[in-house]
């Protein structure tokens, strides 16, 4: 069977793993309130492109939904790192 390619496509996947040990979150280094506790992130990613321009990804972070603190604010307050999030992009490339 012959025929004309329309749209020919490439594709890649991605994983993404971090490691971040446990740290001071200010430079008095006062335990135990000062100290973060170690964690891990991991980030997944999944493009198809096209060869007409078009790509369009799904991707998503912290998909093992870890709760860490990434900071603290004063005293016993944390600044929580992002949740799991989930989303997509639609680009042109012309």
């Amino acid at each position: 069977m012959s025929g004309r390619t329309i749209c020919r496509l490439r594709e890649l996947a991605t994983a993404q793993y971090s490691y971040t040990s446990r740290a001071y979150a200010s430079v008095f280094e006062a335990a135990p309130i000062d100290v973060l506790g170690s964690h891990s992130l991991i980030n997944l990613n999944l493009a198809l492109t096209l060869n007409n321009g078009l790509r369009l990804e799904a991707y998503g972070t912290n998909v093992s939904n870890i709760l860490y603190a990434a900071g603290t604010i004063g005293t016993g307050s944390a600044i929580w790192g992002a949740p799991r999030q989930y989303g997509g992009r639609l680009s042109y490339n012309f």
